[in-house]
Protein backbone atom coordinates (compact mmCIF):
# COMPACT_ATOMS: atom_id res chain seq x y z
CA UNK A 1 0.00 0.00 0.00
CA UNK A 2 1.10 3.59 -0.68
CA UNK A 3 1.92 5.71 2.32
CA UNK A 4 -0.69 8.43 2.88
CA UNK A 5 1.79 11.23 2.18
CA UNK A 6 2.92 9.64 -1.10
CA UNK A 7 -0.66 8.95 -2.15
CA UNK A 8 -1.55 12.60 -1.55
CA UNK A 9 1.48 13.73 -3.55
CA UNK A 10 0.58 11.51 -6.51
CA UNK A 11 -3.02 12.70 -6.37
CA UNK A 12 -1.96 16.34 -6.37
CA UNK A 13 0.43 15.77 -9.29
CA UNK A 14 -2.34 14.02 -11.22
CA UNK A 15 -4.74 16.89 -10.56
CA UNK A 16 -2.12 19.43 -11.63
CA UNK A 17 -1.51 17.52 -14.84
CA UNK A 18 -5.21 17.49 -15.64
CA UNK A 19 -5.49 21.21 -14.91
CA UNK A 20 -2.50 21.95 -17.14
CA UNK A 21 -3.66 19.76 -20.01
CA UNK A 22 -3.85 21.85 -23.19
CA UNK A 23 -7.19 22.40 -24.87
CA UNK A 24 -7.95 21.63 -28.51
CA UNK A 25 -5.60 23.25 -30.99
CA UNK A 26 -6.90 24.93 -34.12
CA UNK A 27 -4.45 23.90 -36.84
CA UNK A 28 -3.23 26.34 -39.53
CA UNK A 29 -5.03 26.23 -42.86
CA UNK A 30 -3.27 28.37 -45.41
CA UNK A 31 -4.42 31.97 -45.78
CA UNK A 32 -7.95 31.22 -44.59
CA UNK A 33 -7.43 30.60 -40.88
CA UNK A 34 -7.41 27.38 -38.88
CA UNK A 35 -9.29 24.12 -38.48
CA UNK A 36 -10.12 21.68 -35.72
CA UNK A 37 -11.05 18.07 -36.47
CA UNK A 38 -11.91 15.94 -33.41
CA UNK A 39 -10.80 12.32 -33.52
CA UNK A 40 -13.08 10.11 -35.60
CA UNK A 41 -13.09 6.49 -36.68
CA UNK A 42 -11.31 5.77 -39.95
CA UNK A 43 -13.61 6.27 -42.90
CA UNK A 44 -16.08 8.38 -40.89
CA UNK A 45 -17.61 11.34 -42.72
CA UNK A 46 -18.52 14.28 -40.52
CA UNK A 47 -20.12 17.66 -41.22
CA UNK A 48 -17.89 20.70 -41.62
CA UNK A 49 -18.86 23.81 -39.66
CA UNK A 50 -17.49 26.88 -41.43
CA UNK A 51 -17.30 29.74 -38.95
CA UNK A 52 -17.07 33.11 -40.70
CA UNK A 53 -15.66 35.45 -38.11
CA UNK A 54 -16.58 39.10 -37.59
CA UNK A 55 -14.27 42.06 -37.24
CA UNK A 56 -11.23 41.81 -34.98
CA UNK A 57 -10.33 44.94 -32.99
CA UNK A 58 -12.19 47.16 -35.43
CA UNK A 59 -10.61 45.53 -38.48
CA UNK A 60 -12.76 44.14 -41.27
CA UNK A 61 -9.66 42.92 -43.09
CA UNK A 62 -7.04 41.27 -40.91
CA UNK A 63 -3.49 41.41 -42.35
CA UNK A 64 -2.04 38.05 -43.52
CA UNK A 65 0.62 38.00 -40.82
CA UNK A 66 -2.11 38.10 -38.15
CA UNK A 67 -4.37 35.54 -39.82
CA UNK A 68 -3.61 32.48 -37.70
CA UNK A 69 -3.71 34.39 -34.42
CA UNK A 70 -7.05 35.94 -35.39
CA UNK A 71 -8.62 32.60 -36.29
CA UNK A 72 -7.35 30.99 -33.11
CA UNK A 73 -8.68 33.90 -31.08
CA UNK A 74 -12.16 33.31 -32.51
CA UNK A 75 -11.85 29.56 -31.92
CA UNK A 76 -11.05 30.13 -28.24
CA UNK A 77 -13.29 33.12 -27.41
CA UNK A 78 -16.40 31.68 -29.03
CA UNK A 79 -15.73 28.18 -27.67
CA UNK A 80 -15.93 26.57 -31.08
CA UNK A 81 -14.72 23.21 -29.80
CA UNK A 82 -18.06 22.98 -27.96
CA UNK A 83 -19.86 23.77 -31.19
CA UNK A 84 -17.90 20.99 -32.89
CA UNK A 85 -18.97 18.58 -30.16
CA UNK A 86 -22.62 19.66 -30.51
CA UNK A 87 -22.59 19.07 -34.27
CA UNK A 88 -20.13 16.15 -34.17
CA UNK A 89 -18.28 18.09 -36.82
CA UNK A 90 -14.96 19.51 -37.86
CA UNK A 91 -14.60 23.31 -37.77
CA UNK A 92 -12.95 25.72 -40.19
CA UNK A 93 -12.49 29.22 -38.75
CA UNK A 94 -11.80 32.10 -41.11
CA UNK A 95 -9.42 34.74 -39.84
CA UNK A 96 -11.01 37.82 -41.38
CA UNK A 97 -14.57 38.88 -42.05
CA UNK A 98 -13.93 39.60 -45.74
CA UNK A 99 -12.86 36.03 -46.52
CA UNK A 100 -15.14 33.47 -48.12
CA UNK A 101 -14.67 29.71 -48.47
CA UNK A 102 -14.88 27.93 -51.84
CA UNK A 103 -15.64 24.32 -52.79
CA UNK A 104 -11.93 23.74 -53.64
CA UNK A 105 -11.06 24.98 -50.13
CA UNK A 106 -13.40 22.35 -48.68
CA UNK A 107 -11.79 19.62 -50.81
CA UNK A 108 -8.32 20.76 -49.71
CA UNK A 109 -9.39 20.67 -46.08
CA UNK A 110 -10.68 17.11 -46.47
CA UNK A 111 -7.16 16.09 -47.50
CA UNK A 112 -5.60 18.09 -44.67
CA UNK A 113 -7.96 16.69 -42.05
CA UNK A 114 -7.79 13.14 -43.40
CA UNK A 115 -11.56 12.68 -43.67
CA UNK A 116 -14.47 13.35 -45.95
CA UNK A 117 -17.21 15.81 -45.04
CA UNK A 118 -20.85 14.81 -45.21
CA UNK A 119 -21.96 18.40 -45.74
CA UNK A 120 -21.33 21.99 -44.67
CA UNK A 121 -22.83 24.35 -42.10
CA UNK A 122 -22.25 28.10 -42.41
CA UNK A 123 -22.21 30.23 -39.25
CA UNK A 124 -21.49 33.95 -39.72
CA UNK A 125 -20.97 36.38 -36.87
CA UNK A 126 -21.26 40.16 -37.14
CA UNK A 127 -19.21 41.44 -40.10
CA UNK A 128 -18.79 37.84 -41.23
CA UNK A 129 -21.87 38.43 -43.38
CA UNK A 130 -19.37 39.55 -46.05
CA UNK A 131 -17.62 36.18 -45.98
CA UNK A 132 -21.02 34.48 -45.94
CA UNK A 133 -21.99 36.22 -49.17
CA UNK A 134 -18.71 35.26 -50.85
CA UNK A 135 -19.01 31.67 -49.67
CA UNK A 136 -22.52 31.29 -51.08
CA UNK A 137 -21.47 32.98 -54.33
CA UNK A 138 -18.57 30.53 -54.71
CA UNK A 139 -20.98 27.58 -54.91
CA UNK A 140 -20.80 26.18 -51.38
CA UNK A 141 -24.29 24.81 -50.66
CA UNK A 142 -24.82 24.42 -46.91
CA UNK A 143 -27.17 22.14 -45.04
CA UNK A 144 -27.71 24.89 -42.47
CA UNK A 145 -27.11 28.64 -42.18
CA UNK A 146 -26.69 30.26 -38.76
CA UNK A 147 -27.01 34.04 -38.48
CA UNK A 148 -25.14 35.34 -35.44
CA UNK A 149 -26.17 38.99 -35.05
CA UNK A 150 -24.82 39.71 -38.54
CA UNK A 151 -27.73 41.69 -39.94
CA UNK A 152 -25.67 44.46 -41.51
CA UNK A 153 -26.33 42.71 -44.79
CA UNK A 154 -28.30 44.08 -47.76
CA UNK A 155 -31.45 42.73 -49.38
CA UNK A 156 -29.53 41.05 -52.22
CA UNK A 157 -27.65 38.81 -49.80
CA UNK A 158 -30.88 38.04 -47.97
CA UNK A 159 -32.41 36.85 -51.25
CA UNK A 160 -29.38 34.61 -51.87
CA UNK A 161 -29.85 33.12 -48.41
CA UNK A 162 -33.54 32.54 -49.12
CA UNK A 163 -32.63 30.69 -52.33
CA UNK A 164 -30.51 28.32 -50.25
CA UNK A 165 -33.38 27.90 -47.77
CA UNK A 166 -35.72 27.10 -50.67
CA UNK A 167 -33.20 24.43 -51.63
CA UNK A 168 -33.68 22.71 -48.27
CA UNK A 169 -31.19 24.37 -45.91
CA UNK A 170 -32.22 25.02 -42.33
CA UNK A 171 -31.84 28.58 -41.02
CA UNK A 172 -31.68 30.01 -37.50
CA UNK A 173 -29.97 32.77 -35.57
CA UNK A 174 -30.23 35.70 -33.17
CA UNK A 175 -30.06 39.47 -33.21
CA UNK A 176 -29.50 42.15 -30.59
CA UNK A 177 -30.88 45.66 -30.16
CA UNK A 178 -28.31 47.44 -32.33
CA UNK A 179 -29.14 45.13 -35.24
CA UNK A 180 -32.93 45.40 -34.98
CA UNK A 181 -33.26 47.84 -37.87
CA UNK A 182 -31.14 45.75 -40.25
CA UNK A 183 -32.98 42.58 -39.28
CA UNK A 184 -36.44 44.12 -39.65
CA UNK A 185 -35.78 45.90 -42.97
CA UNK A 186 -33.20 43.81 -44.82
CA UNK A 187 -33.66 40.23 -43.65
CA UNK A 188 -37.00 39.37 -42.05
CA UNK A 189 -39.17 40.27 -45.09
CA UNK A 190 -37.07 38.14 -47.43
CA UNK A 191 -35.92 35.02 -45.58
CA UNK A 192 -37.81 32.19 -43.90
CA UNK A 193 -35.53 31.82 -40.90
CA UNK A 194 -36.14 31.27 -37.18
CA UNK A 195 -34.42 34.23 -35.51
CA UNK A 196 -34.38 34.94 -31.76
CA UNK A 197 -33.94 38.30 -30.04
CA UNK A 198 -31.19 37.98 -27.43
CA UNK A 199 -30.07 41.31 -26.01
CA UNK A 200 -29.58 39.39 -22.75
CA UNK A 201 -26.62 37.44 -24.13
CA UNK A 202 -25.13 40.30 -26.12
CA UNK A 203 -23.47 40.64 -29.52
CA UNK A 204 -20.39 38.68 -28.44
CA UNK A 205 -21.73 36.45 -25.66
CA UNK A 206 -24.60 35.16 -27.77
CA UNK A 207 -22.21 33.27 -30.04
CA UNK A 208 -20.84 30.83 -27.47
CA UNK A 209 -24.22 30.66 -25.75
CA UNK A 210 -26.36 29.99 -28.81
CA UNK A 211 -24.26 28.43 -31.56
CA UNK A 212 -24.32 24.88 -30.10
CA UNK A 213 -28.13 25.10 -29.86
CA UNK A 214 -28.56 26.34 -33.43
CA UNK A 215 -26.52 23.42 -34.71
CA UNK A 216 -29.27 21.08 -33.50
CA UNK A 217 -32.45 23.15 -33.41
CA UNK A 218 -33.94 26.49 -34.45
CA UNK A 219 -34.07 28.23 -31.08
CA UNK A 220 -31.61 29.27 -28.38
CA UNK A 221 -33.01 29.00 -24.83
Amino acid sequence: MLRPALACLLLSLSSAAIAAAPGPVCQPFGALGCFYAPPAAEGTRTPLLIYLRGWLNGQGQVPPESCLASARQAFAVYQLEKAAAAARSAVLVTCSSHLGVTPPDVVALEKEAGRGFSGTILAAHSGGYVGLGKTLASGVTPQRIIMLDNFYLNKDLSKKIQAVVYGGAACAGFYTKHNTDGYEKNFKPFVQCAVDYHEDYGHEGGVAKCLPSYLKQTTCP
